[in-house]
């Protein structure tokens, strides 16, 4: 069984001076991603934490997060979003996506950027991957995001790291 790993978010305020935001905090890629996050307490810690005690092997592609920032330009968001994309084409045969966004990103152009980036995901990997996305309790939820998605319930996951399990 072959999942990848990654995200690609920003916690947008269309009110902030800071836009259009051209640069990101941290940006992750291939190894790197499992490097920088193995063993840690946060989503792609946990996310490497169940599949790689399950045996699952794991296809990191790239996270990019630009921060609690403004509107991210729509050069950057494009550029990102692409990249994405593509990595997830050239990753091969896989089983499921696991991702870390916000759900509040908004890029000059577009609104629901999470939510064009799901769909052009699920447009590439089809309807029968599953693409679960875990999303900041504040985030946007938008029909947009849900048709990315497939439905997922905690019982599908099976079992969660035992920090996860505490907050429930």
């Amino acid at each position: 069984m072959r999942v990848a790993i990654g995200g690609f978010g920003a916690e947008s305020n269309a009110f902030s001076v800071e836009s259009p935001v051209t640069k990101v905090k941290d940006f992750l890629s291939g190894k790197q991603l499992i490097s920088e996050n193995f063993g840690k307490r946060n989503v792609i810690g946990g996310f490497l934490d169940v599949l790689t005690e399950d045996k699952i092997e794991v296809v990191p592609v790239l996270r990019v997060w630009c921060g609690a920032t403004g509107i991210i330009a729509e050069d950057v968001y494009e550029q990102f979003k692409s990249m994405m994309v593509t990595r997830i084409r050239e990753a091969g045969s896989l089983d499921g996506l696991l991702f870390d966004l916000h759900g509040a990103m908004v890029a000059e152009d577009t609104l629901d950027a999470e939510g064009f980036l799901l769909k052009e995901l699920r447009d590439e990997l089809g309807g029968e991957i599953p693409i679960i996305a875990v999303l900041d309790i504040h985030g946007n939820i938008t029909d947009l995001k849900v048709e990315g998605l497939m439905p997922f319930y905690r019982e599908k996951l099976g079992k969660l790291p035992m920090w996860v399990e505490q907050q429930f």
